[in-house]
């Protein structure tokens, strides 16, 4: 077999109207497909390997192309760069029928399409960015048959007359691209991929192949359900990815991390030691199709804050607000660092641009929301700074791992300020749909509408005064339990009384709730790394259920202070060692610092180092409850406490204040602090303890002299 299209056929109808059918001519269906595939030789699979331009397999591909081409529905969680394109392209060159790849942005089709032409596969991509006669030459191939591989978005699939115009030509494979968004993006503003599981029944249950960088056990879940997909057909692949290094500078506010963001862009990443650079393979390189890019110049510093900024390799900065993207890049673009802008309110040329000058060196910073990155295949990203934080540890994988494609050594930063965590709660709060969402949709659909159009959307928004996206998830909720109806005529209507199920519709708005739970989990995650002091990789694995075996990871900023303390511990026992030998103690080795040493050692920033050698205190056991001192942040009783770590809570009701801790006094109402409790994890070198004074003794008076005396 080889990449080589279908064979032609006859010109297409006008894609105003789906292609005519002869009723006489019979079709092959998605039965007849899986019946009459046979899976191709491991012989086969290593010939077309190497057609596309690769060697060997990477970990796990093989084992999910061979499924996909066994007509076994799929689910790949693979880390970026692990080759994810290739389980889906190498499908679609042996299979019989068309392949069709639901994808979330314009973008990542254009690219996918670009790489599916060069490998002789016709392909045909179907989006809002393309012209008239652009979308009917691209649809005209997608329906009749000519175009091996579809690239659509979800709403599209979701529309009904397409779908049934699709149906003309059987399916072989649908692939669900970046599927966590599903999960991600089908709860809020884009319900259409709620309705991929419809879209699966409608083609006559096509082989399926789910595929994400990332997902927690939940996402999982929900995409195998609404996809099909047993627990057998889940592959899950190592998320650790040792030559990304993660670290974290905890920073007082705003004006701060723009100055802290000036200076990485700056400076060169602070990466690996010299020598321990891993070697990169030029056959089977990081992009996902094989080849590789060369990385960007780096030019020397300057001391001009407006001259242009060296860059070292390319950079992404990711903010959580279309706001603080603008600032960021107004703020780069006047210090003199060369930046493009990236957020889903700009139009669609001006974000190809801005990708386009990113992606071929023209711009080595982007400055972005989200909405940039998915299915971005740029090796030589050096480096990836989160200016504000994420919503929760998986979205942050996935956008740092964006960086090191290459397999050399890149630098992921958060720079964490505790306010941004109020952003974060803010998107969460009203996310999802409740109860009383929905009985005020039923109610104004109980009326009248507005105007002869019926009502739409944007008349329940004026009616109700709720986000667009949220009734958006709402009425399709309500559709798909029956509720309502949705026609050209009459926009939305209320359903027949015998399709309502009240029993199912409370327990769809109850897994909602669940989801808003599960949704504050994920930040509390997310704020814990920020604040650890564990190995970095090893707080996301566990987020991942990917922890056992694993205990650090020797690269990120709290495993370097670990590392640095561990060799300064083996320093004394040597120095010891030798001092017992020569018959001499040495007691200055292991001598605590004292007096003005010993505040210097304590109040050392945790964020900061002065060298592999410099020496960080000894801290002491500390006991659950304990009355304890970090620098900067204050007073608080330890919460937990092991060999790499304390946790300390801050700010709690009976935490007494500093006088009181230290006299030995039992708080009162003025003594106690009044804001909400804080907890933070610190390497135990940088926790104090709180001795109590010892409580003074009254002033013996002589006693007065009686009058006689007098």
């Amino acid at each position: 077999m080889s990449l080589a299209s279908l064979p032609p056929v006859p010109d297409a109808p006008s894609p105003t109207a789906p292609p005519a059918v002869d009723p006489a001519t019979p079709k092959a269906t998605v039965t007849d497909i899986r019946r009459a595939r046979r899976p191709p030789s491991a012989r086969v699979l290593q010939q077309q390997l190497r057609r596309f331009g690769l060697r060997r397999w990477r970990p796990g591909q093989q084992e999910v192309v061979e499924r996909v081409l066994r007509g076994l529905n799929t689910l790949a969680v693979m880390p970026t760069g692990a080759g994810k394109s290739l389980c889906y392209q190498m499908p679609a060159s042996l299979l019989t029928g068309r392949t069709v790849v639901v994808s979330p942005l314009i973008a990542l089709m254009e690219d996918q399409c670009r790489r599916l032409e060069a490998l002789g596969l016709k392909a045909a991509q179907l989006h809002s960015g393309l012209d008239a006669a652009t979308l009917a030459s691209e649809s005209a191939a997608a329906l009749d048959g000519s175009a091996r591989v579809v690239m659509i978005t979800p709403e599209r699939l979701a529309d009904a007359a397409w779908l049934d115009a699709l149906k003309a030509h059987p399916t072989a494979l649908l692939v669900v691209d970046e599927a966590h968004c599903l999960s991600e993006w089908g709860h809020d503003f884009r319900p259409a991929f709620l309705q991929l599981g419809e879209a699966v029944k409608a083609l006559g249950k096509p082989t399926v192949l789910a595929l994400t960088a990332t997902a927690s056990d939940e996402v999982i879940q929900e995409i195998a359900e609404q996809l099909h997909i047993p627990r057998s057909g889940q592959m899950i692949a190592g998320s650790y990815r040792a030559n990304l290094q993660y670290r974290v500078e905890p920073l007082a506010n705003d004006e701060d991390k723009c100055r802290r963001l000036l200076s990485l862009l700056r400076t060169p990443p602070v990466l690996s030691e010299a020598g321990d650079e891993p070697a990169v393979e030029k056959t089977n390189a990081s992009s996902d199709n094989g080849t590789s890019e060369a990385s960007a110049s780096t030019s020397a510093p300057s001391g001009d804050d407006t001259a242009p900024a060296p860059t070292f390799g390319s950079a992404i900065v990711y903010t959580a607000t279309v706001k603080a993207a603008e600032v960021v890049h107004a703020k780069l673009l006047e210090s003199g660092i060369e930046a493009v802008l990236y957020h889903g309110r700009l139009r669609a040329s001006q974000r190809h641009e801005a990708q386009d000058a990113f992606m071929t060196g023209r711009a080595p910073v982007m400055v972005a929301t989200n909405a940039f990155g998915l299915g971005i295949d740029k090796p030589d990203i050096r480096r990836v700074i989160h200016y504000q934080l994420p919503a929760g540890l998986d979205v942050y994988y996935q956008e740092s791992g964006r960086a090191g494609r290459d397999g050399l050594p890149a630098e992921n930063t958060l720079l964490f300020v505790p306010s941004d965590r109020a952003v974060q709660q803010f998107f969460l709060n009203g996310r999802y749909p409740v109860p009383e969402d929905a009985q005020a949709v039923l109610n104004a659909l109980a009326t009248p509408a507005p105007d002869d159009t019926g009502w739409s959307l944007e008349a329940l928004r004026d009616r109700l005064k709720r986000p667009l996206n949220k009734l958006r998830v709402l009425c399709g909720l309500l559709r798909r339990e029956g509720w309502i109806s949705e026609s050209e005529d009459a926009g939305w209507q209320l359903a027949d009384a015998e399709t309502k199920d009240l029993s199912t519709l409370t327990d769809a708005l109850r897994r909602y709730e669940d989801k808003a739970l599960l949704d504050h989990r994920r930040l509390e995650q997310m704020v814990f790394y920020a604040q650890t002091g564990l190995c970095r990789w090893r707080v996301m694995l566990e987020a991942f259920g990917e922890d056992e075996g694993f205990e650090r990871c020797h690269g990120c900023d709290n495993c370097a202070r670990m590392d640095q303390h561990e060799r300064s511990l083996q320093r004394e026992q040597v120095d010891q060692g030798r001092g017992d030998q020569d018959g001499e103690p040495c007691a200055q080795a292991v001598e605590p610092p004292s007096g003005k040493d010993a505040r210097a050692a304590h109040t050392t920033s945790p964020t900061s180092t002065t060298g592999a050698d410099a020496p960080i205190p000894i801290a002491p056991s500390f006991d659950i409850g304990e009355t304890v001192r970090v620098p900067r942040y204050g007073l608080g009783r330890v919460v937990s406490a092991c060999a790499d770590s304390v946790t300390v809570a801050f700010g709690e009701q009976d935490a007494p204040s500093d006088d009181a801790a230290i006299d030995g006094a039992r708080p009162t109402a003025k003594s106690s602090r009044s804001k909400a409790t804080e907890t933070r994890s610190f390497l135990p070198a940088y926790v104090r303890k709180v001795r109590p004074r010892k409580p003074r003794t009254p002033r013996t008076t002589k006693p007065a002299l009686s009058a006689q005396a007098a």
